[in-house]
């Protein structure tokens, strides 16, 4: 049996956690970070602590992923520092973190 969940980041703003709890989602994964494509900066989602905030207060498990642009085994290391540096530390996940690659 599968469960309903939710991918969320920055880019679906405006979606209320509460509502979707209601409407039968059972967990959300968080976009926590991002390698920018162009400048490869890694970023925060500027969405992410809202939306944990908001999984964490309406009883929604989550688990969260760090969008990669890595091109070398040190640039992964440096991302998945940067990701519990910035946006991990301090938090508690109930569903895994990831790493998604898809460049």
């Amino acid at each position: 049996m599968s469960k309903k969940g939710v991918d969320l980041s920055k880019w679906q703003q405006g979606i209320t956690l509460s509502e979707l709890k209601k409407s039968g989602y059972e967990f959300a994964i968080l976009r926590a970070g991002f390698t920018g494509s162009g400048s490869r900066e890694m970023n925060k989602d500027s969405s992410f602590e809202q939306l944990y905030m908001d999984a964490k207060k309406c009883g929604l498990p989550v688990g969260a992923y760090y969008y990669s642009c890595a091109n070398s085994k040190q640039r992964g290391i440096d991302e998945a520092n940067f990701l519990y540096e910035h946006c991990l530390k301090g938090k508690k996940f109930e569903l895994p973190i990831y790493i998604d690659v898809e460049d």
